[in-house]
């Protein structure tokens, strides 16, 4: 998972502090980083989807804000599971889990359904933003799903997202006026996210055949969930 960025801390040296501790202390924090960025990314890579690794969360969020039809990209709207996942088109996380997501919908055909919602980290991410505002105009066109595949299957850019809306049949200007409906949208996803404690991506949530909805530490735990 990609997280928000912050600002650095800055702290003061400890006192006494011998110059060989502190060299140890930065070479464990940075392996120790490494480490967990390492098993962020390669965890995705793993040849069974639905190994048990993670937890699933019951939560008391209402299933009828997050499964909105709008946001239906796999699946059929009336699958008894629905897997919601708030993302980054430029996120590699992201993007790595994408093909993942399209496998299990595959093993469970008519069992799951599968609802985008926008997170841009912009901050680390300069086309992200650029790239759900054109997700959220195609749904003008009823284009979503189509527009959706192009942008995880493409390498981003402001190029590369003018000729993926030129490819839906979207030949617009991207001057402020037009795109603030979309960047509206965008941003009412991203409040939600905010509202849900989400703070990277991808992030996903659970609906199951009864309406309950459960955060899921991974697709992994999802996948265990509805198998």
């Amino acid at each position: 998972m990609e997280l928000e960025s912050s600002e650095p801390q800055v702290s003061s040296r400890p006192k006494g502090l011998s110059v060989d501790w502190e060299r140890v202390v930065v070479v464990l924090g940075i392996s120790v980083g490494a480490l967990c960025s390492f098993l962020a990314y390669e965890h995705i890579k793993l040849p069974h989807v639905g190994s048990s690794r993670g937890q699933v969360t019951k939560t008391t969020i209402e299933a009828s804000r997050l499964a909105i039809a709008s946001s239906l990209c796999l699946g059929s709207a009336d699958a008894p599971f629905k897997l919601v996942m708030f993302g980054d088109y430029q996120c590699p996380p992201c993007r790595k889990e994408w093909p993942l997501i399209e496998k299990l919908v595959a093993l469970h055909p008519g069992k799951l359904a599968v609802f985008f919602r926008n997170y841009p980290l912009a901050k680390i991410h300069p086309y992200a933003l650029d790239a759900a505002v054109a997700a959220e105009e195609s749904k003008s066109r009823g284009a979503f799903r189509e527009m959706h595949r192009l942008l995880y299957g493409s390498t981003l850019s402001p190029k590369s997202i003018i000729t993926e809306l030129s490819l839906i049949g979207i030949r617009t200007p991207m001057d402020l006026a037009h795109r603030l409906p979309y960047m509206n949208r965008v941003a009412d996803d991203i409040n939600l996210a905010n509202s849900l404690g989400v703070t990277g991506t991808p992030s996903f949530f659970l609906i199951d055949n009864a309406g309950e909805v459960f955060m899921a530490q991974s697709l992994d735990s999802a996948a265990d969930f509805i198998s």
